[in-house]
């Protein structure tokens, strides 16, 4: 298969002597005459949509630690924050039912049957010890 190659050359060296001094030094520059290639297949729109999904993910996320001003963020929270903000983005049923409890959770804070609940095994989400129940003991 020389032929093809030396057509593709044939190509490639056109395609390379019509454009402008301008963008040929750029090529030049950038990657080199030799690996720049102008017959390369074009980026699947998917791949382009996932590209702006974690673009915005990723604005929201340093949005997020500016707003709520956290200096020590760990690798875990990080991946996170960006899961659950591509989940939103992309409108995905679990992350916006993720989103909803944990609004609603924040708006009972203060109820004192969830207060019991949440006191009932281990730790709670803030971390507090809370090994023992406080609530009233019923007498027999």
């Amino acid at each position: 298969m020389p032929g093809l190659n030396e057509e593709r050359e044939k190509k490639k060296r056109a395609i390379f002597d019509g454009m402008s001094p301008k963008h040929r030094q750029k090529i030049l520059k950038k990657m080199g005459y030799e690996n720049w290639d102008p017959f390369q297949e074009p980026r699947d729109p998917i791949d382009l949509r996932e590209q702006k999904v974690k673009q915005m993910a990723s604005v929201l996320f340093r949005q997020f630690i500016m707003d709520c001003e956290i200096k020590d963020y760990s690798d875990e929270s990080i991946k996170a924050v960006k899961e659950i903000s591509k989940g939103l983005i992309k409108d995905k049923e679990r992350y916006k039912a993720m989103y909803d409890f944990c609004c609603w959770h924040e708006k009972t804070k203060g109820d004192s049957f969830l207060d019991d609940l949440f006191n009932i095994s281990g730790k709670n989400i803030t971390g507090q010890d809370i090994g023992k129940f406080k609530g009233k003991k019923e007498i027999k």
